[in-house]
């Protein structure tokens, strides 16, 4: 995949699932989930961290394959 259709496919993905705070692992393995379906092949993580400076939460999405790799990254505001 090129980059933009990787870019393209993580988005499509993380658009697909509804999301309702707070953050789960429930959500995380949809989005993986969604993901694999549009990115065949693809490595795939999808996972939430807190971010102490602010008090708050993000959502990463990471795909990559043999030519191309893309990386998400959305604050949840706290």
């Amino acid at each position: 995949m090129t980059h933009a259709e990787l870019r393209a496919a993580v988005e499509q993905a993380v658009g697909s699932v509804a999301f309702s705070p707070p953050v789960s692992i429930a959500y995380c393995e949809q989005v993986r989930d969604a993901l694999r379906k549009t990115a065949p092949g693809a490595q795939i993580e999808a996972y939430f961290r807190g971010r102490r400076e602010k008090g708050s939460e993000e959502i990463v999405v990471e795909a990559r394959d043999d030519s191309s790799a893309y990386k998400l990254v959305v604050p949840i505001p706290g």
